[in-house]
Order: C-alpha cells, then sequence, then structure tokens
C-alpha cells in the first residue's frame, strides 16, 4: 500500500475515533441495533454479537490494528445480518474490490449467500465505505470467480453501484 493512502487511512481513522468518541454512550445504545464484527480464525471469518458500544471499546486489536474479540471467549455467532461493511485496499468503477488477499470477506460472503438461499431469506446487503483515492479511474482490478463485489462502493465524490 503506498505511504500516501497509508497516511490518509490512518489520519481518517483518528477523525473517526474522534468523531464518534464524542456521540454520548446513550444515543448509541438507545438505537437498539444488534452489532457484530469480524473474528478471523484461520482461513476463515465468522461475525461475533458485540454486547455494547462499551464492549466494542474495550476489545483488544488483532495484528493488523483492528479491534477483534479473543478467539477464546464465547459469542454469538451472527445467523441473520442486514448489512456487511467490506473494507478494500483499492476499488475500481465496475464495483470490484482489492481486498488485503486472505480472502476472508469474499469467503464469508459465499457463505452467507449460500446459508441465506436455503433459507430463502434476503442476502445482507454489503458496503464499502471509501476514500476517493482508493477508487481507480482508469485501472480494472483483476478478478477471479471467487471475488464478491459490494452492492455500494460510497466515498466523498462517488457512489458506485452494482
Amino acid at each position: 500500500m503506498s505511504q500516501t493512502i497509508r497516511a490518509l487511512k490512518n489520519v481518517l481513522r483518528k477523525e473517526m475515533r474522534k468523531l464518534l468518541n464524542q456521540i454520548p454512550l446513550e444515543v448509541i445504545e438507545q438505537e437498539r441495533k444488534i452489532c457484530y464484527v469480524p473474528r478471523w480464525n484461520n482461513d476463515e471469518m465468522e461475525m461475533v454479537k458485540l454486547h455494547s458500544y462499551k464492549d466494542y471499546l474495550s476489545l483488544p486489536v488483532n495484528r493488523w490494528n483492528i479491534p477483534e474479540p479473543n478467539h477464546d471467549e464465547s459469542r454469538d455467532i451472527a445467523s441473520e445480518l442486514d448489512l456487511i461493511i467490506m473494507p478494500g485496499l483499492a476499488f475500481d468503477l465496475q464495483g470490484n474490490r482489492l481486498g488485503h488477499g486472505k480472502g476472508y470477506y469474499d469467503k464469508y460472503l459465499a457463505k452467507c449467500q449460500r446459508i441465506y438461499n436455503d433459507k430463502n431469506k434476503p442476502i445482507p446487503k454489503t458496503i464499502a465505505l471509501v476514500l476517493e483515492s482508493q477508487i481507480l479511474k482508469d485501472k480494472l482490478i483483476p478478478t477471479t470467480q471467487y471475488d464478491q463485489k459490494p452492492n455500494l462502493i460510497i466515498s466523498h465524490n462517488n457512489i458506485i453501484s452494482q
């Protein structure tokens, strides 16, 4: 990843943490949303339930500096989701996504599609929130049949939908 993108991402992370920390906890908890976060295990990812915003703030960070529940901690695993926010390094105008190379989200979304189709339920919507510099305007991201596109890619100046 280029130093520019890394620096922009770090600035944005700090800004968002500062903004989120200003929201009164009561406001977040009044929403009564059920929130899940990814937990990685070898080559597989699962979404596990958060108990509260305080719970989220208390999570240890993994080697990628992402808050993640401990693997030895028992947590409810998501059985139904409405929305999944997908990370990525880069996106193109065709809606393709370049992940971090392990395929965690691609595998998880493929698994969701199978499970939700079997249950005859709607598949969760996927959104990528990106910096403008992450959108490749003059290149296509190489893809395979396993790559999953987000339903929407949203930046300050663009909305790309499939």
